[in-house]
């Protein structure tokens, strides 16, 4: 493919995208097209997930924009320098991100065309750049297993049901909780755990505030929520653990244990007077 048809299909391309058109933009892209973000993750492979890619991208930035300085041409390649960005509409790709941020993210893409259409996009670009002006954490757009295992336990905590621990937990897990002289060994002490705690506040909900992963190691700050003796408690607390093939085998708990301790004496003296 000579340089002017480089040219137009790509000029193509980037109008139909700067428009959020969809259809416009993929019908200029082969059978075969692949978008790449480095460092985000596996590529988008084929035209029907490219739809559904930028489908959500374009929910994500409906005011989505690429402007490019230079733009180098070559036989069957183009690398466009520029920038690429939009306004944060809520939901970003997926993520929870925070509504009317602006992006402006510094970018190269390198595309290849074949049989006069764009073959492939591969797009450079600093991640953390992106996360910190989305206002999302790092690791929830570039997952490894301690974010995922961060979003599981989220959801977990968010509607909690002791048979759905095996899920997060290994069968050999050890995990130490505060005021507890003795850690609790094995999936099945872990589940009883979670069941007491519930049984005692059934209203017991965790709020995860951040979370920090490297490698099979993963700390998650979060916020507890319940009802003891009648009474709103509410505290801060950390866990850490150790994975294995995506599961805890060693967790560490960490809260302040005299919040619910005041809590359970303010509410058995209420039930005394």
């Amino acid at each position: 493919m000579d340089t002017p048809g480089v040219e137009r299909v790509l000029a193509t391309y980037v109008e139909a995208k700067n428009r959020q058109d969809v259809e416009a933009a993929l019908a200029v892209c082969h059978e075969q097209y692949s978008y790449e973000s480095v460092g985000l993750g596996a590529p988008v492979e084929g035209k029907v997930a490219a739809r559904a890619f930028y489908t959500a991208l374009f929910a994500a930035l409906p005011d989505y924009h690429g402007d490019f300085d230079r733009v180098v041409y070559g036989e069957d390649v183009a690398i466009a320098s520029g920038r690429f960005g939009g306004t944060v509409a809520g939901d970003f790709m997926g993520i929870p991100g925070e509504p009317g941020r602006t992006l402006e993210v510094p970018v190269v893409f390198v595309c290849t065309f074949r049989d006069g259409l764009l073959a492939s996009d591969v797009g450079y670009f600093d991640a953390a750049t992106l996360a910190t002006q989305a206002g999302i954490p790092l690791g929830h757009l570039r997952p490894g297993p301690g974010d995922k295992f961060a979003r599981s336990f989220a959801d977990f905590w968010s509607a909690p049901d002791p048979a759905q621990v095996p899920g997060l937990v290994a069968a050999d897990a050890i995990a130490r909780f505060p005021g507890m002289e003795q850690p609790v060994e094995g999936v099945e002490a872990y589940r009883d755990q979670i069941a007491g705690a519930l049984a005692a506040a059934p209203d017991l909900r965790l709020e995860v505030l951040d979370h920090l992963a490297e490698g099979d190691r993963v700390v998650i700050e979060w916020r507890a929520r319940c009802t003891v003796g009648g009474r709103r408690v509410e505290f801060e607390g950390m866990d850490r653990f150790r994975l294995r093939d995506g599961r805890a085998v060693d967790a560490q708990v960490a809260y302040d244990t005299g919040v619910l301790r005041r809590a359970v004496e303010s509410a058995a003296a209420s039930a005394a007077a």
